[in-house]
């Protein structure tokens, strides 16, 4: 049975007459009208009742229509993952996956779908965006600061997170609970690089609370930071995941009265029409969270 002649049916219930049918599938009526009789004599019955002016389904007919949208889909899903097979996902990912859980759901998802290629690719935000943009990335872990960043996307929310401060141990503000961001304004600031979107937000934050900050390092590595803030003249603004993988002894990790929350999410282009690795993909994070949030 040719799947071209249950796509030819299909297209004539669909349109009602042959005519119709042929514009659809830019080709003649005599064509559509053969493809047919080829199917009716293949299964020999009548799909059509031809004692009516209007195209009129017998019950076969009825039958095949159900079965032949079913057989048309599965069709069309075989051929994509035949054409997709072998091929690399590829995703992007922001410097610090490793705070969020990241790394574990791309190493789950290898492990359930070995034959799957995924190729895990690290740059900052901004560059992110571009590659999803211009095609060089299928799908990416972001951070995004509002709900209007998200406007492009469809999305999966991984986690949330917010910024704190880095305070050496000696520091006045040490021991407080909650502390605010102009109580700093005369600190030396460690900040990550200024091609980060952290350097952006942090620098926003300052300006908000009044001040223009003293930025006395800009980098993109953790350990400078951590070591800069032990050493007790300087303070850090950084995400509570990071920030709590660096305190130590030496350090204190204080939250804010007034904070700016990030989200990290699993994001493609709203226009983007996922493949089925990709689907299997987006389907095995959705699981992973909705399960990981019915444990809490």
């Amino acid at each position: 049975m040719k799947i071209e002649n249950l796509k030819a049916f299909l297209v004539i219930v669909e349109h009602g007459s042959f005519s119709a049918a042929a514009d659809a599938l830019y080709t003649t009526q005599s064509s559509i009208s053969k493809q047919l009789q080829q199917l009716e004599a293949e299964l020999d019955t009548t799909l059509f009742n031809r004692s009516t002016r209007k195209f009129v389904l017998t019950e076969s007919g009825r039958i095949l229509c159900k079965r032949a949208a079913e057989i048309v889909r599965e069709y069309h899903l075989m051929i994509d993952e035949i054409l997709n097979s072998g091929k690399n996902i590829r995703i992007g990912g922001i410097p610090v996956m490793s705070h969020y859980d990241i790394l574990n759901i791309v190493k789950g998802f290898r492990k359930v779908y070995p034959e799957m290629n995924v190729e895990l690719l690290e740059f900052e935000n901004a560059f992110i965006e571009q590659k999803l943009s211009d095609g060089s990335l299928d799908a990416a872990f972001m951070r995004t600061v509002s709900n209007s960043d998200l406007i492009k996307y469809r999305y999966i929310e991984i986690c949330t997170d917010k910024f704190v401060i880095l305070v050496p141990a000696s520091h006045p503000h040490a021991d407080k609970k909650l502390v605010s961001l102009a109580h700093f304004s005369d600190e030396n600031f460690l900040f990550l690089g200024k091609g980060t979107s952290l350097n952006e937000i942090s620098m926003k934050m300052c300006q908000s609370a009044g001040f223009i900050p003293n930025v006395s390092y800009t980098g993109s590595t953790n350990d400078g930071i951590k070591h800069m803030v032990g050493r007790g003249d300087n303070v850090a603004l950084l995400m509570e995941a990071v920030a709590r993988g660096l305190a130590d002894s030496n350090m204190r990790m204080l939250h804010f009265k007034e904070s700016v929350e990030t989200k990290i999410v699993f994001a493609v282009l709203k226009e983007k029409k996922l493949n089925s690795n990709e689907s299997a993909l987006w389907n095995y994070i959705q699981n992973y969270i909705d399960l990981k949030q019915a444990e809490l």
